[in-house]
């Protein structure tokens, strides 16, 4: 695990600081958010690695699931330079469905007219914009859609569906981790103790993303790639395989 983890602290802080090496075009839309999804990516990366440290484990597949989105949407946006308009009409989406319920939910309740109003303008702005975007042939993207575009289909299973287990609606996870068998019976405990292999495995993962999105990144905008980055993902590797 001590291998992997502080091969994978490094790599964090080495593509951290090439980051603000990059140059690139603000002007420009794709590589303007080429450049926020990378950022993103090896932010949420460091705060895995930040948990980890700080031995709060829990929140790693979480923070390792977002972390994997956001390199997969980069790669997509890679690929396809009007891609980030799908992403808009995504989100797009979503935010009529959230205006819906809110509006629905509160029906009975005194709601503040302005923010009543508030919440009607946001439906039919969002509402506007989505069929602007569809006009252009700009549909919403389904996660799974964006794997396969993105060129990392094998990441949806079993490595991002794995990290997607770990959520609040997944009952039988969430009780292996605040309960254990005892002679006595179930014991409610605040957080079950992590075994290192399974804190290994999410490093790897982070280390995993970060190297992709670096890679992407290189060849996007024709840099050198880094000796010690491809030394460091080696170290990784060949710590990942040797825990199989």
């Amino acid at each position: 695990m001590n291998t992997i983890y502080e091969a994978t602290v490094e790599l964090s802080v080495l593509l951290g600081h090439e980051l603000c090496d990059i140059r690139f075009d603000p002007q420009n839309m794709q590589q303007r958010f080429v450049m926020t999804l990378y950022a993103s990516t090896l932010e949420l990366g460091g705060d895995a690695i930040i948990l980890a440290q700080r031995e709060r484990y829990s929140g790693i597949p979480i923070i390792t699931r977002s972390m994997l989105e956001a390199c997969v949407q980069m790669r997509a946006l890679i690929k396809d330079a009007k891609y980030y308009n799908r992403m808009i009409a995504t989100l797009r989406a979503e935010e009529i469905q959230m205006a819906k319920n809110a509006l629905e939910l509160n029906k009975t309740l005194a709601l503040d007219p302005a923010y009543r109003q508030e919440l009607e303008k946001r439906q039919r702005d969002a509402e506007e914009e989505l069929r602007r975007l569809g006009e252009q042939g700009f549909k919403r993207v389904r996660i799974k859609e964006a794997f396969a575009l993105a060129g990392v289909a094998q990441w949806y299973s079993p490595i991002y569906s794995t990290l997607c287990s770990h959520s609040h609606n997944n009952l039988p996870v969430l009780a292996h981790r605040h309960f254990e068998q005892t002679e006595q019976g179930w014991v409610p405990v605040f957080e079950r103790e992590w075994k290192p292999d399974e804190v290994a495995l999410y490093m790897a993962n982070v280390s995993m993303a970060m190297k992709a999105a670096n890679d992407s990144i290189i060849a996007f905008f024709g840099l050198s790639a880094s000796p010690r980055a491809n030394e460091l993902w080696a170290i990784i590797e060949a710590a990942t395989t040797e825990k199989k």
